[in-house]
């Protein structure tokens, strides 16, 4: 609401700073967003509030089926005609534009549904039009209505689901055992024929053996479905044909998404830094951690690239693998950068709808049938290599975090201390 209505004052300056009319007519900014963004917005927060609460629904696979939601209520207000199904308002506003635009330019139907914005290439002069705004008459207002009233009814629903703070139905009780004096001098004269063994140090960091862990965590804590999805997902690339493999290949980049977006951040979430800091150099975590993605990448994928290979598609093969060591290292980067997973799922969605479904220029990473393949290898090794300093820059932050905390503690010499020497 509060952008809204910067929004509202940032026009009030347009048309004033514009001369277009210096008088300010109030009701025509406001009914606007009294009438079509507020009940936009109050379905917004409903849903937000009950992906909140609804179990299984607060991670990945929530943030994609909220995202695939929303799209479809995008779709549904601006192709429909009906204002009863005009979720966001849109189709409102843009008909009647479109009604008063085909009215005085030919070349504008004034049967096309929503009409179109920036679709028309005028050269010179942009010719404009004046428009007395919206119509709300009692049907409008009457489906705004309803949606508010569907929003006001998902949040009675989340409010049955939502019992975070309810007390727990079962509890239980340890019972300490008694201090016995005699049972634990017992316990250190058994103790002295114990004999533990050596601890044995070994130098070298083996990047195989970490990999090999980072590799079963990724893949281990999944449900019982998501490895029958994936099972599935690899045999149904083997048999779709190829000339409807576009169409299946935006599902199958779906998948490994909870798996991405845990990547550089997973630590920092549970709150085992320094834990595995102790354990090993950063860069060795980093690159772990980047070829157990590659991997799982690869293992999801494999379907396709047996199917390219069969079909002898080498272009297709060539593309793919530089799709698959683009994402693993999108997900690193901004996970490493922001300690969080919510970027990189917000943006993979994004670039996953206008790429690969869309099929928008540039946007494509997984470069079918259209080759974008250079310049995702280019932007691969970027986002390695900005990874790479930011391993550097936390690593000198930690050190120098360390220092001061060891000059801190150390004992200043005082008065104490000086009588001690003499």
């Amino acid at each position: 609401m509060i952008i809204e209505l910067v929004l509202v004052v940032a026009f009030m300056g347009m048309q004033l700073l514009r001369g277009e009319d210096l008088h300010i007519n109030l009701a025509a900014y406001l009914l606007p967003l009294l009438f079509v963004s507020i009940p936009s917005l109050l379905l917004l927060s409903a849903f937000t509030v009950l992906f909140d609460v609804l179990p299984g629904l607060k991670g990945a696979v929530g943030n994609v089926l909220f995202f695939v939601i929303w799209i479809f209520f995008s779709v549904m207000s601006i192709s429909n005609s009906s204002s009863l199904w005009d979720v966001f308002g849109i189709n409102a506003i843009q008909t009647g534009m479109t009604k008063e635009a085909a009215a005085h330019f030919d070349f504008i139907s004034a049967n096309e549904i929503g009409g179109s914005i920036g679709y028309y290439p005028i050269e010179g002069r942009t010719p404009t039009f004046e428009w007395s705004g919206v119509d709300w008459n009692g049907h409008l207002l009457t489906s705004r209505l309803i949606w508010v009233l569907a929003a006001m009814a998902i949040i009675l629903l989340s409010s049955q689901l939502f019992n975070r703070f309810a007390a727990a139905k079962t509890a239980f009780s340890v019972k300490l055992p008694a201090y016995d004096v005699k049972n634990k001098v017992v316990e250190r004269e058994e103790r002295k024929s114990y004999q533990l063994s050596p601890v044995k140090r070994d130098k070298r960091v083996r990047l195989s053996r970490l990999v090999r862990a980072e590799f079963r965590i990724m893949i281990k804590g999944m449900s019982i479905w998501w490895y029958l999805l994936v099972l599935g997902s690899m045999m149904t690339s083997l048999l779709v044909p190829l000339d409807q493999i576009k169409s299946w290949l935006p599902i199958l980049m779906l998948w490994p998404l909870a798996i991405w977006s845990q990547m550089g951040n997973r630590e920092f979430y549970y709150s085992t830094n320094e834990l595995l800091l102790s354990s090993c150099p950063r860069l060795y975590k980093f690159f772990s951690v980047w070829i157990a993605g590659i991997l799982v990448t690869l293992l999801i994928s494999s379907g396709v690239l047996i199917h390219f290979f069969l079909e002898g598609e080498l272009t297709y093969i060539y593309s793919w693998v530089v799709g698959i060591f683009f994402v693993p290292t999108l997900a690193l980067t901004l996970g490493t950068m922001t300690r969080s997973r919510k970027l990189f799922e917000v943006l993979y969605m994004l670039l996953w709808y206008l790429g690969p479904v869309n099929d928008l220029p540039y946007l494509n990473f997984l470069g079918l049938p259209t080759g974008y393949s250079t310049l995702y290898i280019m932007l691969t090794f970027v986002l390695l290599v900005v990874g790479i300093m930011i391993q550097h820059v936390q690593e000198g932050n930690l050190l120098a975090g360390f220092r001061k905390n060891t000059k801190m503690n150390q004992p200043t010499k005082g008065e104490y201390h000086e009588k001690l020497e003499k």
